[in-house]
């Protein structure tokens, strides 16, 4: 099927937009709402931070540091391959293998934040008490989207 002209741009974008849509990090998607952006990761540990109870909360934040340098690192390295991909996109002429090369090694970073997150993730909440546990499940269960604690009746 040939496409008009002035659509292959918009196609290739939305293209673009679902492939990063598909490989958002799961712990952001634990408490997106549709009309803001997923949670960026200092927010959301900062979120949980105030779901869980006070002992709880120390204890997570020093779990959570333990793999910061990591995800961190691969944060960066994802945000640089942004740049990749815009320069693919603005390349003359065009080249669509470029574009997807950049497309799949952007795919690839965000796997690795991903993955590394997620782990950070899994051990800052394997570090608190089951009690602490309990609560992030249940705010997540109720959809409570405004604040943890000051959101509670």
């Amino acid at each position: 099927m040939m496409w008009p002209i002035w659509l292959k741009p918009m196609l290739l974008k939305g293209a673009l937009g679902a492939s990063l849509a598909l490989n958002l990090v799961l712990a952001g998607l634990l408490w997106w709402q549709p009309d803001r952006p997923p949670p960026s990761p200092g927010r959301l540990q900062a979120r949980i931070e105030r779901i869980l109870p006070e002992a709880d909360q120390e204890v997570f934040r020093r779990a959570m540091q333990a793999g910061r340098l990591h995800h961190e690192a691969a944060q960066a390295r994802l945000r640089g391959g942004f740049a990749a991909v815009q320069a693919a996109l603005a390349q003359q002429p065009f080249d669509p293998a470029r574009l997807r090369a950049a497309m799949a090694e952007s795919r690839a970073r965000w796997a690795e934040f991903g993955e590394l997150y997620e782990n950070s993730l899994a051990e800052g909440l394997a570090a608190i008490s089951p009690e602490g546990r309990q609560q992030v499940a249940q705010d997540m269960a109720r959809g409570d989207r405004h604040g943890g604690k000051r959101g509670r009746d």
